[in-house]
């Protein structure tokens, strides 16, 4: 059954009354979704490059090459936001309104070109990349892995870290003991010397009466002598 009412047509059964307030569209609000639309409509899209497509770098003024492929699945939140690999087709989407270039169009970062050679490394290598010997340059790439957001990287070099401070306090006990026992050596050849010393001084006086033996008798009669005259 159809009922009419105010010009609006109702059909019996399937009639529900409205629930909660009307949403009203104020001006503000729909010129907010107007920006919104128009800044969405305004964001350039994103360029596609090869995977094989070398990327040149400008890292605190030192020079790199790479390809996109290393940048765009290093697993960075850095470089994701530059890159991203397509899917579908295995191309690098480039964001180029997230790069900043220099005046020759290379990418530049703000970090320290010196240490970036590490961290390139450890982006085309991963967990077989080779971590340096210095404990003050391990700092400093624990620092740069942590702003790159490679947590696995910065567990590496936390603990060679670890495993550094373990070797210096073995060799530190090392030392320790070999400056004793040299010690220990020093004093026994100083005494061993002592004794040579008076040996040598005795097989001296052998030597010598053997030499002279009637300078010896008179000498010993002598010393029986005085003996005597002492009583």
């Amino acid at each position: 059954m159809t009922f009419k009412t105010s010009g609006l047509s109702l059909v019996q059964g399937s009639f529900e009354m409205p629930r909660g307030p009307p949403t009203i569209r104020t001006p503000q609000s729909l010129l907010s979704s107007t920006e919104s639309a128009v800044s969405a409509d305004s964001s350039p899209a994103p360029e596609l490059v090869h995977a094989n497509q070398v990327a040149r770098l400008n890292v605190g003024g030192v020079h790199f090459s790479t390809f996109f492929d290393t940048l765009a699945n290093c697993r960075s939140p850095f470089f994701s936001n530059m890159c991203r690999v397509d899917a579908k087709t295995g191309r690098i989407f480039l964001f180029k309104q997230h790069i900043i270039e220099d005046d020759e169009g290379r990418i530049f970062i703000n970090r320290d070109g010196q240490l970036f050679h590490y961290v390139l490394q450890y982006m085309r290598d991963g967990k077989r990349a080779v971590i340096p010997e210095s404990r003050d340059l391990i700092l400093q790439l624990v620092r740069e892995a942590e702003f790159f957001a490679f947590e696995r990287w910065r567990s590496m070099l936390l603990a060679k870290l670890k495993e550094g401070s373990r070797q210096t306090l073995i060799q530190t006990e090392t030392l320790d003991a070999i400056r004793a026992a040299t010690q220990r050596i020093a004093q026994l050849l100083h005494e061993f010397g002592g004794a040579q010393k008076s040996n040598n001084s005795d097989r001296a006086l052998e030597r010598e009466r053997n030499k002279y033996p009637e300078r010896s008798d008179s000498m010993s009669n002598g010393s029986r002598g005085e003996s005597l005259r002492r009583y």
